[in-house]
């Protein structure tokens, strides 16, 4: 039997591309090996989402090129083969084939002929995604939606998997109860942009979608992430407010504070819309658990801009936010600004910024200790299977922290209580009760 390595980075969303070509492997009658060097396939599926991922999914290829046997096919997929097929083909001769984003499909198809293919992503199928889930069966990413229509000034994303396009409903509810026969508990929704599912068609928006997965499935955890503030509507606040099996977690990425980068950066949104948002979340969705992100450093982000920011995370109190460093991205309009931030500078501000949310988190969790969760449990410990660890709702999946509990007599996939004992400022501690 022939074997294949696949290497995947990125989001979620990526990471589901990667699903699709392992299950195209493994109907075609190849099998996943972990030795590089003994494998017939190897395919690195890459991000280029910012500066780091892009380095970080080119010396994957470069170590590939090495390690692979002389008969072995090297093949490059994913975002930066999109985006930068023709480079990665000119500078690493080793690559035999460059596949872009939509092209999982034609994985073995391709391979022979043609060394490069990419395609506009509008001629891409989204329909349908035939995978072979990497999460285990109880819990998994679900896209509703490929591309963006926002075209914030900083991302290319538009640039690379084009313009928003709604997966049809009946799809998404059939891939759905697939992944119910399988066990699953928890599912997590993911786009580019949750809220503007059904724009691009006319036929449905988010609410409307999530009233059909509600009525027409069974699954108890639904999470939301990646909503744009400036389309979370009362509609949208009402549904999740009222209906118990939609987590009240939410993934918003406000991204700053400063009216000025804001309005630079595309956002739709201003200080004052964002708080407002906050106040209405908070005073209708009990137990609401708030996550965001913010870029540090974009360029125009002075010492004035960068205290405005400080303060309103210090005042707004997210229970989760990541941060990234501004990293210019060309063909996109904040490429062309100047006033550019060192970044000595924006490394000073990433640490001040995460600091900041870490004492932030440190006393939430506190708030969380004598508390009773719901929790699904992730793992079992070695210790004589009576330590375990898992996530309750406010802890979403690879972004956040799990919660660390003794019970007994628990499986991966069940959803038990456990009352908090400890924390720190990312993880809990507790026990099953």
């Amino acid at each position: 039997m022939k074997t294949y390595s696949l290497i995947a980075f990125g989001c979620d969303k990526n990471i589901i591309d990667a699903e699709c070509m392992a299950k195209r492997l493994a109907d075609a009658g190849y099998r996943f090996s972990p030795s590089i060097e003994e494998s017939d396939i190897i395919v690195v599926h890459t991000c280029a989402f910012i500066d780091a991922a892009k380095n970080e999914s080119i010396d994957a290829i470069l170590e590939m090129a090495q390690k692979k046997n002389s008969g072995a096919s090297l093949i490059v997929t994913g975002c930066l083969a999109q985006r930068y097929s023709k480079e990665i083909a000119n500078e690493i001769t080793e690559v035999d084939l460059i596949l872009g984003v939509g092209q999982h499909n034609s994985l073995l198809d391709r391979m022979g002929s043609e060394r490069i293919c990419v395609s506009e992503p509008e001629a891409w199928d989204i329909t349908t995604f035939d995978r072979i889930p990497s999460t285990p069966p109880y819990y998994a990413y679900v896209k509703i939606s490929e591309g963006c229509d926002n075209r914030c000034s900083y991302c290319a994303i538009p640039q690379i998997r084009g313009r928003q396009r709604s997966r049809p409903v009946g799809a998404i509810i059939e891939e759905i109860s697939r992944l119910e026969k399988q066990g699953l508990v928890e599912l997590n929704l993911v786009a580019q942009d949750l809220t503007a599912y059904g724009t691009d068609t006319g036929q449905y928006n988010l609410v409307g979608l999530l009233d059909r997965i509600i009525n027409q499935t069974h699954v108890p955890w639904i999470r939301l992430l990646y909503l744009h503030p400036a389309r979370v509507t009362d509609e949208l606040i009402a549904f999740i407010a009222g209906e118990r099996r939609i987590l009240p977690y939410l993934d918003i990425p406000v991204q700053h504070a400063s009216d000025a980068i804001l309005r630079s950066m595309g956002r739709k949104i201003t200080k004052s819309d964002i708080v407002r948002l906050i106040d209405r979340l908070r005073s209708r969705i009990d137990d609401l658990i708030l996550r965001t992100t913010v870029i540090i450093g974009y360029p125009g982000e002075g010492e004035g801009e960068f205290r405005e920011l400080s303060r309103f995370v210090s005042e707004a109190r997210f229970e989760r936010l990541g941060a990234f460093m501004y990293s210019p991205e060309k063909d996109t309009a904040a490429y062309r600004l100047h006033q550019r931030v060192p970044k000595k500078i924006k490394k000073r501000r990433y640490d001040d910024i995460m600091h900041l949310q870490q004492e932030i988190s440190l006393d939430y969790h506190r708030s969380l200790i004598g508390r009773r969760l719901k929790t699904l449990v992730c793992g079992v410990g070695k210790e004589g299977g009576e330590y375990f660890w898992g996530r309750y709702f406010g802890q979403a999946p690879d972004i956040d922290g799990v919660i660390y509990f003794s019970g007994q007599n628990l499986r991966e996939g069940d959803l038990v209580s456990v009352l908090v004992t400890d924390c720190g400022p990312y993880d809990l501690m507790g026990e099953a009760v």
